[in-house]
């Protein structure tokens, strides 16, 4: 009898902002993961602003199959990591890509998903897109540079008032159903990214 053809696992690296971030990855993860089809190296890399997060990305887009970034709409990138998404995207229309709203590059300019994702939590943050995700009215904010803080604490303030408390990994486990996400994937781009990333 032949050995068992041996199965090549599809690998995934990440970058992030923080543990709200890793905590709801880690949900997609365990509800969607095949383990024996999925590898995760490294554990993500927690920290840093959108320039910091997108550069590590940049950086292990060669080591793995899958490679994404995961970041908040409510801090820029520089132009020097846009230049550098370009590049890895092969973009060539420059100008229009320089002018881009952060919250729509992954959009219009990686359709194909090249690395790195670029994934952009809106309104505002991480917490404004877990609020989407809930179908709450504090997803609702419009977000509006002048009023980045207000709106940061906005969506902070109505993620906390939802959780009461509970720590945040059990507060998705109790809340957040796998029906609930694919219902949710067909609202929200991102959304569908994340889980497609993780998922063979």
């Amino acid at each position: 009898m032949g050995k068992k053809k041996r199965v090549r696992r599809i690998s995934v690296t990440s970058s992030l902002e923080g543990n709200l971030e890793l905590h709801f990855l880690e949900l997609i993860q365990s509800m969607y993961s095949d383990r024996e089809a999925m590898s995760f190296p490294d554990n993500p890399k927690k920290g840093g602003n959108p320039d910091v997060i997108i550069s590590y990305a940049i950086s292990k887009k060669d080591c793995c199959d899958r490679c994404f970034a995961w970041i908040d709409e409510d801090v820029e990138i520089s132009d020097e990591i846009k230049h550098r998404l370009m590049d890895c995207w092969m973009v060539s229309d420059k100008d229009v890509f320089m002018q881009t709203d952060i919250k729509d590059l992954q959009r219009l300019f990686n359709p194909n998903n090249r690395k790195p994702v670029l994934i952009v939590s809106s309104p505002v943050c991480t917490d404004g897109f877990i609020l989407r995700v809930l179908g709450n009215q504090g997803a609702n904010i419009i977000f509006d540079p002048a009023q980045r803080k207000v709106q940061i604490d906005g969506v902070k303030n109505a993620l906390k008032g939802l959780r009461a408390g509970t720590d945040i990994g059990a507060f998705f486990t109790q809340n957040i159903t796998k029906e609930m996400l694919e219902d949710k994937r067909r609202e929200i781009p991102e959304l569908d990214i994340l889980i497609s990333l993780v998922t063979k």
